[in-house]
């Protein structure tokens, strides 16, 4: 089974609201959603608990995006704090809407090496308080000076407890695109499996888009037909290890790509669920 969605309110729900966005996202027949705070959390604690309500009805499983503005690998105390606070006002507002994971960016390295970024992230993201049920996910990022390889994330993820977030996009790019085949992606969700157990793998948090890139840097978005990065070799992972992953799609066409997935995931074997409802 699969959970998927767009990384915000859908396209043809846009300026009406995230609670109408929800329901959008049922209406199309998709159940997943990451809630964008990637700008600032500007919701209330009154106005989390009614889109839970919303999102309980319609069987759409909410996420979290954090701010951009986070940098746990500064070395300027600051920043440092500044990040702390913007990371802990979005992981309390997850826990009032039912989200289970909040994505975040943990830095840039900076002065720091790939060991004492590690370091840092750990530190600092040990210092922000996490409600019941919600975790930090980290997410693996697209661009050489960006803290964010699958081994940093997956040490972070092994040390704090917190959980892995892999873009695979970010992935792709950042390899120069060696996310081509099936056996690619099994090979990276082994690695996962390996690191952190059987039970992080099976319930694995992912974001997924079309991407261009140059020298190992991510360049920009992409509709999935633009790119040479595919869903379906993915898909076919995801059923030869029995995953049944929350894909986020970041395509540039939102919705329109995450129904193009899930008539890929429903070819492969990957049903959907509307168990939350």
């Amino acid at each position: 089974m699969i959970y998927i969605g767009p990384a915000g309110i859908p396209l043809e729900a846009k300026g009406k609201g995230i609670i109408e966005g929800v329901r959008a996202v049922a209406k199309l027949g998709l159940n997943a959603m990451e809630v964008q705070f990637v700008r600032g959390v500007r919701m209330s604690p009154e106005q989390a608990e009614e889109v839970r309500k919303v999102s309980e009805a319609e069987g759409v499983k909410l996420s979290v995006h954090a701010p951009y503005y986070i940098n746990f690998c500064s070395v300027k105390e600051k920043i440092v704090d500044k990040s702390l606070e913007r990371l802990q006002r979005a992981v309390d507002i997850a826990g009032i809407l039912g989200a289970d994971v909040v994505t975040f960016h943990a830095g840039f390295y900076g002065e720091l090496g790939s060991k004492e970024a590690i370091e840092a992230v750990v530190r600092n993201l040990e210092k922000v308080e996490f409600p019941r049920g919600v975790k930090a996910g980290i997410e693996t990022m697209g661009r050489q000076k960006q803290f964010g390889t699958l081994d940093e994330v997956l040490a972070v993820a092994e040390i704090t407890g917190h959980l892995p977030v892999l873009d695979f996009a970010h992935v792709h790019a950042r390899c120069n695109g060696c996310l081509r085949k099936t056996g690619d992606f099994l090979a990276l969700l082994r690695r996962v499996e390996e690191k952190l157990g059987a039970d992080v793998v099976r319930n694995i948090h992912t974001h997924f888009t079309g991407v261009e890139y140059s020298n190992g840097n991510e360049r920009s978005h992409l509709v999935l037909e633009e790119g040479d990065l595919k869903f379906e070799p993915l898909a076919k992972a995801f059923v030869e290890m029995g995953i049944r992953p929350t894909v986020i799609c970041e395509s540039p066409i939102l919705e329109k790509d995450a129904l193009k997935m899930l008539e890929i995931a429903k070819k492969v074997g990957l049903a959907q669920t509307q168990e939350l409802r």
